[in-house]
């Protein structure tokens, strides 16, 4: 396996959780250490706004990104034929990796404490 797919692996596993426990109406609890059913309001519109919905858009648009951000091709032709790897292009892929996974992440969180 190659080692720069380990951490979109991680990415998709840490957000498929939060995803999962977020539609089956469940959530962290600090001071028992458990996941817990959410507690729904007494009374009122439980129902949030845009949020979920921006949340999906930022987690697909996080890991779309980073799918294709993985392509990009960092190596460059010399003058003998060979290509080398540019740290300048790895340096630039590096950094818009981050940047989706932060997309993900944001996405994610937002998903999950929306109420529904």
């Amino acid at each position: 396996m190659d080692i720069a797919l380990l951490p979109i692996i991680i990415i998709l596993a840490v957000t498929g959780t939060v995803v999962y426990l977020a539609r089956r109406g469940r959530e962290y609890d600090r001071e028992r250490g458990v996941v817990a059913p959410k507690a729904r309001p007494a009374s009122g519109n439980a129902k949030g706004g845009g949020s979920s919905t921006l949340g999906q858009l930022l987690l697909i648009g996080g890991i779309v990104g980073a799918l294709i951000v993985l392509q990009i091709d960092t190596s460059v032709s010399t003058g003998a034929g060979s290509r080398v790897h540019n740290i300048g292009l790895m340096n630039q892929q590096q950094n818009y990796l981050i940047f989706c996974a932060l997309l993900a992440i944001v996405g994610a969180i937002l998903m999950a404490t929306t109420r529904r």
